[in-house]
């Protein structure tokens, strides 16, 4: 009989948790009416497997408040731009096969925005990929549980990541965690798009050398959307690929 160990701290006030995505509850759903597999599911909270959801959906919920400072912050950013009006003097161009910039870079005034947005866009991708890797690790204690499946890491990897279709975001994710946890830290600049009305869409550089804007050397904001879009998608399709399958079993 296993007994509990008492706390350091004794006495203290728990948060209530609030659905944000509810992500896994269909799946559960499906579970707990199931004749052959409701025994196995009894054990649903005390195991992996409840601790691999919460982290997923909470992490899910922080991510789209994430995704809404940043969008805030640099929405704050751009229209400081915009306010300067004539700015063609600091755009930076490539398009005569070298790097040409009258002026210095732009300074922004409001530097808190600044470090938020760099702040938010770290925090989006160390929290994407813990989120991936919570999936991937679910998937694969799932099978094993109810299936009695033995599936690899790798080939969890593998699965999830085309779950959304192209994979490419799970590869775009990885390779952008590694350089930032390892390597190297952001840095922000701003595309300008559109002529002869120019609108401006963040870029992160992860070289500090002026014009360093390599695939290598930078994410764009469409990257980032779509590594959010690929994991939302792959997300929820792993939900609805198990629900088919525990729906499916005899």
């Amino acid at each position: 009989m296993s007994t509990v160990q008492k706390p350091p701290i004794c006495r203290f006030i728990e948060v209530d948790y609030q659905l944000n995505v509810g992500w896994v509850h269909p799946l559960l759903t499906s579970l707990s009416s199931h004749p052959r597999l409701r025994s196995k599911h009894e054990s649903w909270s005390s195991s992996k497997l409840s601790d691999f959801a919460f982290a997923v959906e909470t992490r899910h919920g922080t991510l789209r408040e994430i995704v809404n400072r940043m969008n805030e912050e640099l929405g704050s950013l751009i229209s400081e731009i915009e306010a300067k009006g004539d700015v063609s003097m600091y755009i930076a161009d490539w398009s005569n096969g070298k790097y040409t910039c009258l002026k210095p870079a732009f300074r922004l005034k409001n530097q808190r925005a600044l470090k938020m947005v760099l702040y938010s866009v770290n925090a989006l991708i160390v929290e994407s990929r813990a989120c991936f890797e919570n999936l991937t690790s679910f998937y694969r204690e799932f099978v094993r549980h109810y299936f009695d499946k033995q599936v690899s890491k790798t080939s969890a990897y593998a699965y999830v990541a085309a779950l959304a279709g192209d994979p490419a975001w799970a590869n775009d994710l990885k390779a952008i965690r590694d350089d930032l946890l390892h390597e190297r830290s952001t840095w922000l600049a701003f595309q300008v798009l559109g002529e002869p009305v120019q609108r401006y869409e963040a870029v992160f550089t992860l070289n500090w050398r002026p014009g360093s804007y390599n695939p290598g050397d930078s994410m764009t904001f469409s990257t980032l959307r779509g590594i959010q879009k690929g994991l939302d998608d792959a997300t929820f399709k792993l939900t609805e690929t198990l629900k088919r399958e525990v729906e499916a079993l005899n």
